[in-house]
């Protein structure tokens, strides 16, 4: 436990009680032992017009809900000892699952962003929506981190096939350390995005954990070149295969490129393919034009060659990114972009999910 980040959502706390006029914060006492089986990580003592309160609080490093599951079964266990106190979770931020099992449990919460419900004798405090963009991106960059965004890729990837997995062996499907897939698992264990039993582990909401990847990816990420090509549609993309086979470079179509071949729901905007390398030398052959606007064809080069597993040929034979990294792709586009995405989602991903 971080004793600053307890201490600060604490402070978070005391700001909201405070804020009650006719309630008086008598003291904050932390840590306490000796009362209760095992220490709780703070005790509230309070002064209202109808009788004293006390608040028993529990601090987890994550808002996630796996730790407040944890949190709830403690402070209910100490419920049971403290005649009329009331309950409470802190967290540096809370997510929305979470708030629904402390909402179900009766348990009060509050984080560092200002969320926060408490309802207790003649008190009632709520608020919500707030983000806390730090903590967020935290761990946001480090579940979807180059080497982290391999094992979510696999793991989606092969999400159709409910594939149970050791940790030693989706390390090696997607090439990264042991260590590396133990952290992103218990990231995952931490938001209930994975169930494990004697089998092995599986990822169980492939939907959940696709869309809060979305929300922490961008494809410019990659390098990206724009061009504009005298040449469109198939007669383009042939071009653009041949130059690559040509020079011995991985590629494989995105974006639109992919969505029209996939799920087709609208006009492609542009044309989109990873390149591995060389794409000067590519947009050369293909007699490609650079521009910085006005652009019909963009060359990604990968940020990791991730983005290159589970890439597969079309019926023309065009190779074409799974329907993940082609969902991820398209919804860094605005408007036709999400529209297309959203087309992949339901027509390629979700049936098989």
């Amino acid at each position: 436990m971080s004793a600053n980040l307890l201490q600060e959502t604490i402070a978070t706390l005391k700001k909201h009680l405070q804020a009650v006029p006719f309630l008086k914060l008598e003291r904050v006492t932390t840590p306490v032992n000796g009362e209760y089986d095992h220490a709780v990580d703070a005790v509230v003592d309070l002064k209202l017009p109808q009788g004293r309160q006390k608040l028993l609080v529990e601090y987890k490093s994550a808002g996630q809900p796996q730790l407040a599951r944890q949190a709830i079964y403690q402070l209910q266990h100490h419920l049971k000892k403290v005649e009329g106190a009331y309950g409470v979770f802190l967290a540096p931020f809370i997510s929305r699952r979470a708030i629904a099992l402390c909402t179900a449990a009766g348990i009060g919460y509050a984080d560092l962003a200002g969320n926060c419900h408490l309802v207790f004798q003649t008190v009632y405090i709520h608020q919500e929506g707030q983000p806390n963009l730090r903590i967020q991106r935290r761990e946001g960059h480090s579940l979807y981190a180059t080497k982290a965004s391999r094992l979510v890729r696999v793991l989606l990837v092969q999400a159709a096939q409910q594939r149970h997995w050791k940790v030693a062996e989706l390390a090696a499907e997607a090439q990264v350390s042991v260590g590396q897939v133990s952290n992103v698992k218990r990231q995952l264990m931490e938001r209930e995005w994975l169930t494990q039993d004697k089998l092995g582990f599986w990822l169980n909401a492939p939907e959940a954990l696709l869309e809060d990847w979305s929300k922490n990816y961008t494809f410019r990420r990659n390098l990206v070149q724009d061009y504009y090509a005298s040449r469109s549609g198939p007669e383009l993309d042939q071009v653009l295969a041949d130059t690559c086979q040509q020079a011995g470079v991985e590629f494989a179509f995105t974006g639109f490129s992919g969505a029209v071949r996939l799920a087709p729901a609208v006009r492609p905007a542009r044309a989109m393919l990873y390149v591995a390398d060389q794409l000067d030398l590519v947009a050369e052959r293909a007699e490609l034009k650079a521009v910085e606007s006005g652009a019909t064809i963009s060359l990604l080069k990968p940020y990791d060659a991730g983005v290159f597993y589970g890439a597969q040929p079309f019926q023309d034979g065009m190779p074409v990114v799974t329907a993940v990294q082609l969902y991820l792709d398209l919804k860094s586009f605005r408007g036709r972009g999400e529209e297309a995405a959203e087309a992949v989602l339901e027509q390629v991903l979700r049936p098989t999910w």
